[in-house]
């Protein structure tokens, strides 16, 4: 932590970091992203975590549809799918007896399903039980973010490829042409996949130039990797540990779901949404056991802003952090 850096643990502060400000009476219309956070890809063109706010802005309106309530309900039965080839796989695996690493089968789960959503291919982790060596590098495009971004602070980004890991190197150029070739076959199918970028092609004309293009499509689906399948596993893994610790409660949730559903063929993306004492066992989950550590820093503009009640001078960098679990020492 830097003398120009703040961390503010009120829940207060989250909107006035992260929330949209008005423009003609605060003079700005949101904090800027750090630009210590923000690493350029491979291929030159930003994602949609790290695009400046007019290209953010096209994105989230291209995948609005996408990750609607009506979006996801489009998605059903290939999320349903890949959760079936799961249960069908854990049953299996159970026959045998032994020990059963939780946290593979999650990731495959997970993997496989956002590889198919994001991509048009599954990464076929499951039907193989295996890691794909794709995954490996959506991992080491992960670890080079947090060097690029320390050689950064120190002004040294001449000296990057230097002092960053060539293995890291490889595995996120790895990454982003294999993310390019899948986008390529991936167009080729068409709009009718019920995947994330059915409607995100049939708003963009590629001769034109409008919509998105192609190179975009590779950066966004790479971070949709990250961000659908890795997060999703760790989270689940944290609370599978927390739920056989907590014997009392796995039994409260257990009987929750079979009480509410006689068939697993009843539950999908909206049945669960009546599972309250589940949701709260998830909420709690993230809480106790987050699977993002970090989240992205913001800039306050130059003429300062008020957060959370006080006012804070131009070019601060405030970060919100996540409450300390309850019994963490502070």
């Amino acid at each position: 932590m830097s003398p120009t850096e703040l961390f503010y643990a009120e829940s207060k502060a989250l909107k006035d970091i992260y929330g949209h400000h008005n423009s003609a009476i605060e003079g700005f219309s949101e904090f800027s992203k750090d630009k210590w956070d923000t690493q350029r890809p491979v291929n030159g063109v930003f994602d949609i975590l790290n695009a400046k706010t007019e290209d953010h802005g096209r994105f989230r309106r291209l995948f609005s549809h996408s990750f609607s309530e009506k979006g996801m309900r489009e998605m059903q039965p290939r999320i349903q799918s890949f959760v079936q080839q799961l249960v069908t796989g854990l049953n299996e695996a159970t026959e045998t007896g032994g020990y059963i690493d939780i946290l593979a089968w999650y990731s495959w789960t997970t993997f496989d399903m956002i590889g198919d959503l994001a991509f048009g291919e599954s990464f076929h982790c499951l039907e193989q039980k295996r890691t794909d060596p794709w995954i490996s590098a959506v991992y080491g495009s992960i670890k080079i973010v947090l060097f690029m971004s320390t050689v950064n602070r120190y002004y040294l980004e001449p000296l990057i490829n230097y002092l960053t890991p060539k293995k890291l190197i490889k595995e996120r150029e790895h990454n982003l042409s294999r993310g390019f070739l899948q986008i390529q076959k991936r167009l080729a199918a068409g709009t009718n996949r019920g995947d994330f970028w059915d409607s995100v092609i049939e708003k963009s004309d590629f001769a034109k130039g409008t919509g998105i293009t192609v190179p975009e499509m590779a950066s966004n689906a790479s971070v949709m990797i990250l961000g659908g399948s890795e997060t999703t596993a760790t989270l689940l893994s944290g609370t599978t540990y927390l739920l056989l610790k907590h014997p009392e409660v796995m039994k409260k949730l257990r009987d929750e779901v079979r009480s509410t559903f006689k068939h697993d063929d009843e539950i999908d993306l909206q049945s669960v949404g009546k599972l309250d004492y589940m949701l709260a066992v998830l909420d709690e989950g993230l809480r106790i056991y987050p699977p993002v550590p970090k989240q992205s820093d913001r800039v306050v503009p130059p003429q300062g802003a008020m957060v959370a009640g006080k006012w804070v001078p131009g070019g601060v960098g405030p970060h919100q952090m996540s409450p300390l679990p309850l019994g963490t020492p502070s």
